[in-house]
């Protein structure tokens, strides 16, 4: 079965990661009959792709205007490598999986990774985007999402769930794992103490992820956690960002925050960690970043968006969204722990993951459906 996938783009990010993870199983076993298209930016992930040995066509998109060369380059390559199943990954990408089934005549999944609370708060473009997969959802074969949140909150704008399934993300227990090597490497290189306490959080900066609130609640938890370093890793996350500059002075705690920027293996810098943090406001649908930690035996604090009740359990804690005052007092309670407690709450975040979220679950699930899903071609018919 010959399988064609098509993505926005191929930076680091949550669905991006999935696919990775998922061709990287794949691959052990099979290289010559999955495809990549990458629509867009590319980035990191497009290179660990290809070093699977999975070949990636990248288009070089640069926004709508570029639709019609997008269209007729996606048309050739779905033309001449005749895949019996299009895999469409993001709203775009989901778009592009529609015309790519439409010229091989094959069948067609769509993977939704994101959740949607309030649309307005999408930008216009998106919001077409959006609207323009509902309308089309009818096409698709079938509809997999990363949570069951996910699936409501897509009926209710008109997307066609019938038969529509959710496969939680997978995380690697092999790559994230507790490492105390990593530990005390990172907070040496970036001049940690021993006894300082470092709050992780690992997103891209973008305004449903939170960074506003974080800052804001690590101005009132200083009293308590006078010894605390905030670690920020993710796309965007630097110095030279101004919103992010602003807020920061805003709040008084420049002498508290250490950037690193977007980074392309994060595995060992949750180690360095005492607690993982995702304060999104809205928009997740599973969180990638908080599993990771978990693998690495952290203590979370998450929002209640998405599935993060499904992900966390009772081995984290889950506060309500855009309240800095709950998640400062969630910092403090996990800073008040004795080492003993903490170990304990990471312990078991890790164990969880294990039991429920481990890579090779994922994938043997997204590989069952998909050779369920392909392997009703006709190809006498093709």
């Amino acid at each position: 079965m010959k399988v064609l996938h098509t993505i926005t783009g191929l930076q680091i990010g949550g669905a991006e990661t999935v696919l990775y993870r998922l061709l990287s199983v794949i691959a052990q076993n099979e290289t010559d009959t999955h495809r990549v298209v990458c629509l867009g930016p590319s980035g990191p992930i497009a290179e660990k792709i290809s070093q699977t040995g999975i070949r990636v066509y990248h288009l070089h998109g640069t926004g709508r205007l570029s639709a019609p060369k997008l269209a007729l380059q996606l048309r050739q390559i779905a033309t001449k490598f005749s895949p019996d199943l299009c895999v469409g990954w993001m709203y775009d990408g989901n778009l592009a999986a529609w015309w790519a089934q439409r010229h091989s005549k094959s069948r067609a999944i769509w993977n939704i990774r994101h959740s949607i609370s309030d649309l307005s708060r999408e930008r216009k473009s998106a919001r077409i985007v959006i609207r323009l997969n509902a309308l089309l959802s009818r096409s698709a074969d079938l509809i997999i999402y990363n949570s069951q949140f996910a699936i409501q909150q897509h009926a209710r704008l008109g997307f066609n769930n019938s038969g529509a399934i959710a496969i939680p993300n997978g995380v690697d227990t092999n790559k994230f794992f507790p490492d105390a090597a990593a530990r005390k490497r990172w907070r040496e290189t970036l001049g940690i103490g021993k006894h300082e306490f470092v709050i992780g959080h690992v997103a891209r900066i973008h305004p449903m992820k939170g960074h506003a609130i974080l800052l804001q609640a690590i101005h009132k938890a200083r009293k308590t956690i006078p010894n605390m370093k905030v670690v920020l890793v993710g796309r965007d996350a630097n110095k030279n960002n101004h919103l992010l500059r602003q807020a920061i002075v805003e709040n008084d705690v420049g002498d508290s925050i250490i950037f690193l920027g977007e980074q392309s293996e994060v595995g060992p810098l949750n180690s360095m960690f005492d607690v993982a943090v995702s304060p999104s406001e809205w928009g997740e649908g599973f969180s990638n970043t908080i599993a990771e930690a978990m693998s690495c035996a952290l203590p979370v604090i998450a929002t209640d968006v998405g599935d993060s009740t499904v992900l966390i359990g009772n081995a984290g804690l889950i506060i309500p969204p855009s309240n800095s005052t709950d998640l400062a007092e969630a910092l403090c309670e996990v800073y008040n722990k004795p080492l003993a407690a903490r170990s304990v709450m990471g312990m078991n975040a890790r164990e969880r993951i294990v039991a429920r979220f481990e890579l090779k679950r994922m994938a043997t699930t997204f590989q069952d459906v998909m050779t369920r899903i392909g392997g009703r071609l006709d190809r006498s018919n093709h």
